[in-house]
């Protein structure tokens, strides 16, 4: 019997959380959750930049999933940046590649996910403001050093 399509990222997906565990540690209002497979914490992104939404998903499927099939998504890095400022604050539109894998490592599928990183204008706050002098160090193929203005 083979997956359906369009379902194989909701099974590669890690758990949102484990029963006993504290999904939210923080009673302020738009807090987030402490872990969560798709938060842009982590990776490629800098720890300043305290807003972020997704932009786009696009996925090219290779082979179906068959039931039994035990899925991962690997990880395969940051492949576009563009700097930007918008009316939520400044940042940049970051677009990471990733494959939907098998328990033997083949790829069933390409993810390519678009997001927006940034750091929140004074009046649109997003969480505790960020430290002054945002930097982004990164390193590694494909992946690219940003300096935020001020």
């Amino acid at each position: 019997m083979i997956v359906p399509y369009t379902s194989m990222f909701t099974w590669a997906l890690p758990p949102m959380w484990r029963p006993g565990e504290r999904l939210f540690t923080s009673h302020e209002r738009d807090a987030q959750p402490d872990r969560s497979p798709i938060s842009a914490s982590g990776g490629d992104y800098p720890a300043e930049a305290t807003g972020y939404f997704a932009t786009d998903m696009e996925i090219e499927y290779h082979s179906p999933a068959i039931v039994g099939d035990r899925l991962g998504i690997l990880q395969g890095g940051l492949v576009e940046v563009s700097l930007k400022e918008t009316s939520v604050g400044r940042g940049a539109f970051l677009k990471n590649e990733s494959s939907i894998v098998d328990e033997h490592g083949a790829a069933l599928a390409t993810m390519r996910t678009g997001m927006y990183v940034y750091e929140p204008l004074p009046s649109r706050p997003c969480g505790p403001r960020p430290a002054s002098g945002t930097s982004w160090q990164t390193v590694g193929p494909g992946q690219v050093t940003v300096t935020l203005p001020r």
